[in-house]
């Protein structure tokens, strides 16, 4: 009989009608059966990602569509819109969810209406800067700082004091 160098038994093959041939078992050892001897913890795990991806991807889906009620506006916690939201197949923009609740009849759009307080107060804004429209400042600010100093060195405190009255400052001397 004939061996291997590692003292292993040849395997014998039938090529077809009364042919032999002889394959060591060397020539099986792949790299492959190697590696796998070698991890079979890693290929434990991912034998278990692949089995958990298509949860995790319905998981994902369901939590993709959820959000997009929520942008909606869909109160999810009314049990009138779960039939809604069960049922709902199109688009999952939140505009075409609000339209389709709408066109449903689960929900309706209601136009808010102004506040009158608001209203009221936009107006008399309104009213304020087109009576002010046209109109210039009177004085330039770096004049009258430049003015104050001046008036601050040459007369001192009563020399500014009277340069402020000049624009309307009400000055009361105790």
């Amino acid at each position: 009989m004939f061996t291997t160098s590692t003292g292993v038994l040849p395997r014998t093959v039938r090529m077809g009608k009364g042919s032999r041939m002889s394959i060591s078992d060397e020539s099986y050892n792949n790299e492959s059966d190697e590696a796998d001897e070698q991890r079979p913890s890693e290929i434990k795990g991912l034998r278990k990602a692949a089995e958990e991806n298509p949860k995790l991807k319905a998981e994902l889906n369901a939590a993709k569509r959820e959000l997009a009620f929520v942008k909606a506006g869909i109160p999810l916690e009314d049990p009138k819109m779960s039939y809604f939201v069960k049922g709902y197949d199109g688009d999952l923009e939140a505009d075409a969810i609000r339209q389709a609740a709408v066109d449903a009849g689960f929900i309706t759009i209601q136009q808010q209406q102004p506040d009158p307080v608001q209203q009221q107060a936009q107006a008399s804004q309104q009213r304020v800067m087109q009576a002010s429209a046209g109109v210039g400042a009177a004085y330039d600010p770096s004049g009258v700082l430049h003015g104050m100093e001046q008036a601050m060195a040459e007369g001192g405190l009563d020399g500014m004091m009277e340069f402020g009255q000049q624009y309307g400052l009400k000055i009361s001397r105790e």
